[in-house]
């Protein structure tokens, strides 16, 4: 037999037992005493010697053949006979092994394209059962389960890996990213080297892998592929929305993931209501922007909606918040008396709340509901820096409030722009001008962002005599093209995502952490997944204080995740909501990665150089077994005639 090893060679010395059942059965047996009625007719025989009595030849015997199949058999098996895996479906492992499972729990495994309408990961988890079922005692199984984060389970027992199946069984997806880098990393780390390891990976294929991460894990890694590596799929990847008109426009990159031209209804719905359907095209593997601006003002929730019969349903609609009537808004104060154009582009923000009043009403204290998140000041300043109390936008303060003048430039361009300034992100403002700006001169620690002939026309600094962050535009809005223009909206949006980040998202990436800034005096923040699953959130320091801000990491789940902020004694001060949605460009493929499986083969070299040989397994359970087959049926056979004799007692 072909790389036979005996792992205990002493063992061997237990044959010694078959010349000795040889010379057992070389001896007559000893002469059964029987009752005769007489002797005389017996000395007449002549009597054999005693020496050629007592030896004879080795009868040719079923009894001695089942007898020496069963010492020899028992004797091999002390010496532990082991030979290569080739022959695993009759042989034991001889040492212990190592198991790690990485599951693939990304968005895409729960295309339904299994057998009976189950998921990918349904199809993985059975998988990975059967792995665990074919573990022996002594063995030990690792899990990792890959989504927006990795998760871990282990078993070192029998009972342990009863545990670790039931696990499996109820493991819900995870969604989101799966990092496979960063699993196999975590893998190189977890291995025992004193165990025989495995690696098997179980995914859909739409992942990607380092050859130089792989090359660093130590031991050969299994590929096991589920779902159909072809599958075409279509998908809303990406969703926002921008003031325009009256009212706001939406903007949604649509995505065709197939080698074929798709065409599909798409449809827009306002609160839920059906206000626009086309008809797009989408060539294949391309991805086209499609726009809609016939949604009405004072909408809260826009959707957008794909007819497509596909494998993963869930990436063919996407929704986002534009207005929160909650605690959890974006509060912003609007002081202005001519407030029209600033109160449209800012009431589109997504999850804006806007409060606008006069100068006058600012000047008697009547503010309305605060505390605000953001104040917007046009053509007019507060008496003292002191009365703003947030981070503020200044546009064309008057020359004798906070912001005094030099002088006026009657018609200015710009001239200059600060390259990479994320307040110019999308922003074009080529071939506009701007009438009767004030000369402002910058003080210590300003900076210009847009510079016209004489002064900036757009710059960022703190408050003068105060401490909150501001933005200014120099120029008057009335009397200037801009807001014609789809530059404004950008920039309005860009300005106020700089100075006051939103409490919550509108909408969030799949797999995204969200960073959700508190509330004075909250003490913790619940965020409830869609599922239903609850995660409680740190809001306040040590010192009493709320923190900054706080990350929720679990956005694998599509969606809406409602958020609540609780004092200290656990009643709820805020809430608010925001969506996940599942389209995602790297999700929404679910063609396989025809790279994947040569570079996850690299590790079997690494493995190599440490691996002593190839695993080996144990024989002495089959040849144990021959054994006692023997041992039973020469039982039998030297016991045939007492059966006989029994049988027919009880007839």
């Amino acid at each position: 037999m072909s790389g036979l090893q005996f792992l205990v060679p002493l063992g061997l010395l237990a044959l010694i037992g078959i010349p000795l059942v040889i010379l057992l059965h070389m001896r007559h047996t000893t002469p059964v005493e029987r009752t005769v009625p007489t002797l005389r007719f017996w000395r007449q025989v002549a009597p054999a010697p005693t020496d050629d009595a007592r030896w004879r030849k080795p009868p040719l015997t079923l009894l001695l053949i089942l007898q020496l199949v069963a010492v020899g058999a028992l004797g091999l098996a002390l010496a532990r006979p082991a030979v290569a895996d080739a022959l695993a479906g009759l042989t034991q492992r001889t040492e212990p092994r190592h198991l790690v499972l990485v599951l693939d729990g990304s968005t895409s495994m729960s295309a339904i394209d299994g057998a009976a309408g189950a998921d990918r990961f349904e199809t993985a988890k059975a998988i990975a059962g059967d792995r665990v079922d074919a573990l022996h005692d002594g063995d030990v199984a690792t899990v990792l389960v890959l989504g927006t984060s990795v998760q871990s389970f282990e078993a070192t027992d029998s009972a342990g890996l009863r545990v670790l199946r039931e696990r499996l069984e109820g493991l819900a997806l995870p969604g989101g990213r799966a990092d496979l880098n960063a699993a196999l990393s975590l893998v190189a780390n977890l291995l025992l080297p004193e165990l025989d390891s495995r690696v098997v990976v179980i995914t859909d294929g739409a992942v990607a892998a380092d050859p130089s991460v792989v090359g660093g894990v130590a031991a050969p890694i299994e590929l096991v592929q589920v779902g159909r590596a072809s599958e075409a799929n279509l998908a809303v990847v990406e969703l926002t929305a921008q003031a325009s008109g009256a009212g706001a426009a939406l903007f949604a990159r649509l995505a065709n993931f197939s080698d074929e031209h798709a065409t599909v209804t798409v449809s827009v719905l306002a609160d839920g209501v059906p206000v626009d359907s086309q008809t797009v095209q989408i060539d294949a593997n391309e991805t086209i922007d499609f726009t809609s601006d016939l949604l009405p003002a004072g909408v809260s929730r826009l959707s957008v909606e794909l007819r497509s019969e596909d494998v993963l349903p869930q990436d063919n609609r996407a929704e986002l918040i534009l207005a929160r009537e909650s605690d959890l808004a974006q509060r912003i104060l609007l002081v202005s008396d001519t407030p029209l154009v600033l109160q449209r582009v800012l009431s589109a923000l997504p999850g804006a709340q806007v409060t606008t009043i006069s100068t006058a009403d600012h000047l008697i204290g009547n503010t309305g509901d605060g505390p605000y998140d953001l104040l917007v000041f046009e053509a007019y300043t507060p008496e003292n820096a002191g009365d703003v109390t947030a981070p503020a936008v200044f546009v064309r303060p008057p020359v004798d409030g906070l912001f005094p003048a030099t002088g006026v430039t009657p018609i200015a361009t710009v001239q200059h722009v600060r390259a990479g300034d994320p307040l110019l992100n999308g922003v074009d403002l080529t071939g506009i001008s701007f009438v009767e700006v004030p000369t402002h001169t910058l003080a210590e620690g300003d900076i210009a962002i847009v510079d016209g002939e004489n002064s900036p026309l757009i710059y960022g600094g703190t408050v003068p005599g105060g401490s909150e962050p501001m933005v200014v535009l120099a120029f008057d809005l009335q009397q200037s093209l801009l807001p014609q223009r789809i530059a404004f909206p950008i920039l309005m949006t860009n300005v106020v995502r700089a100075l006051a980040p939103a409490a919550l998202p509108a909408s969030a990436i799949l797999g995204e952490p969200v960073v959700i800034e508190p509330r004075t005096g909250a003490e913790t923040i619940r965020v409830t997944a869609p599922s239903g699953t609850e995660t409680e959130l740190p809001a306040g320091d040590e010192a009493g204080g709320t923190v900054q801000r706080a990350i929720y990491p679990a956005t694998g789940e599509a969606g809406a995740y409602s958020v609540e902020e609780l004092d200290h004694g656990g009643e709820v001060t805020a809430s608010g909501v925001f969506v996940v949605n599942a389209g995602h460009p790297a999700e929404s493929n679910l063609r396989a990665n025809p790279d994947l499986p040569g570079a996850l083969a690299l590790a079997e070299s690494d493995a190599g150089r440490q691996s002593s040989g190839q695993p080996l397994g144990d024989l002495w359970p089959l040849l144990a077994a021959v054994a006692l087959g023997a041992l039973v049926l020469e039982w039998v056979w030297a016991n045939g005639g007492s059966f006989g004799q029994w049988r027919g007692a009880r007839a």
